[in-house]
Parts: structure tokens; C-alpha cells; sequence
């Protein structure tokens, strides 16, 4: 993989990071499911929030530290500006990611040449739209909780993209994700905590 796209496959999935569903999921009340989630999740047509991801390596003895913001515009606009310890930009628009670090090259790569990172947008893409049945062809998913605080477990069902990632496991209230926690298939994992700024 490409310098930076292990990152992207982890912002992809940290900012995803709400997706899929079986009709068979287990559902703690009958007023909250999935189509329920789906329909709050959609509401969202773009914003902002502030995040703090802490990446846990099999291979550091300390976990590494990062935070910035996040922002998305409908239907297909995400970036990821992580401001400390290093500045970087993450951007993907449409079918193209844009990486921009400090002193090196600005990378532009698309998606069609990686399927298992382009499987991971198609499902944040069609989790920000509420598109259940596009979501259900990426993810076996588990919805537990309530509107005031759910929690989504997400396993991949494409072979490329369990490569990369064990679960997904999402937390949240109402339409708001609050925090994301990703396992890699290696053992290591990522949980970043996002507060959502004012409107």
C-alpha cells in the first residue's frame, strides 16, 4: 500500500464509520433500529467536528496520538485535517483522495486502483446517505442501545477489505457519532473520539 493510504483506510473508516445492516440485527427497542439510525444519519447533509485518534501499534510501546478536525459536504466531500503532532490533509472528493503533508509532495491517487480502500468510501458515502441496501452489500452489522446512546459493531464482508479490518465498532446518540473504534486485522487498532462543533 502507498504511503498514506493505510491512513486513509483508517480516516475512511473512522469518519465512515456508521454503515450496514441484516434484517436479522438484534434491536433493543422497537421506536429505535436500524432504518431508524439510517434515517437520523441522513439528516446530516454536512458539518464539522473536532476528533482525538489514539493508534495502538503492535509494534510501539506508546500509543500515538493525533487530533484535528473533520469536516463532510454531501454527497461526497470528506477531509481530514489533522493539525497535531504533525499537520496533514487528507481529502477525498468524488473518486480521488488528495494527501498533503509538510515538506513532501502532494499525492493525488484514485480509488479505482484500490478496491478494498474504494469499498470503505462507498460505504461511508452510502452511510452519510442512509442508503441501507448499499450499506448491507459491505457490512454484517450488530445495532445495540437506544437513540440516546447506540453502539454499531461492524465485521467487512468483502475478503480485501477483512485484509485490512476485524470490526468497526461505532458509538453514538441520535444522528452524532461520539466515538469510533477500529481493529485491524493485525492486531493493532485505532479509537478516535469526535466532538461535533456548534451549527
Amino acid at each position: 500500500m502507498i504511503s498514506g493510504l493505510r491512513p486513509l483506510a483508517i480516516l475512511v473508516m473512522a469518519v465512515l464509520l456508521t454503515s450496514a445492516a441484516r434484517a436479522e440485527q438484534d434491536v433493543v427497542s422497537d421506536a429505535w433500529s436500524m432504518p431508524a439510525l439510517m434515517a437520523r444519519l441522513a439528516e446530516t447533509k454536512g458539518g464539522s467536528a473536532h476528533f482525538v485518534e489514539r493508534r495502538v501499534l503492535q509494534m510501539v510501546a506508546t500509543p500515538l496520538q493525533s487530533s484535528g478536525v473533520l469536516r463532510y459536504a454531501a454527497p461526497d466531500r470528506l477531509e481530514k485535517q489533522t493539525l497535531e503532532p504533525v499537520p496533514q490533509r487528507l481529502l477525498l472528493v468524488g473518486g480521488k483522495v488528495t494527501i498533503e503533508r509538510a515538506g513532501e509532495t502532494t499525492q493525488t491517487i484514485s480509488l479505482s486502483d484500490y478496491p478494498e480502500i474504494a469499498a470503505l468510501v462507498e460505504g461511508l458515502r452510502a452511510t452519510m446517505a442512509g442508503d441501507l441496501a448499499t450499506l448491507q452489500r459491505y457490512y454484517d452489522v450488530r445495532l445495540e442501545g437506544n437513540a440516546g446512546a447506540w453502539a454499531l459493531t461492524l465485521r467487512p464482508r468483502d475478503a480485501r477489505m477483512q485484509k485490512l479490518v476485524r470490526e468497526i465498532r461505532i458509538a453514538g446518540s441520535g444522528g452524532l457519532l461520539a466515538r469510533v473504534d477500529t481493529v485491524e486485522t493485525d492486531g493493532d487498532r485505532t479509537e478516535t473520539v469526535i466532538t461535533p462543533d456548534a451549527p
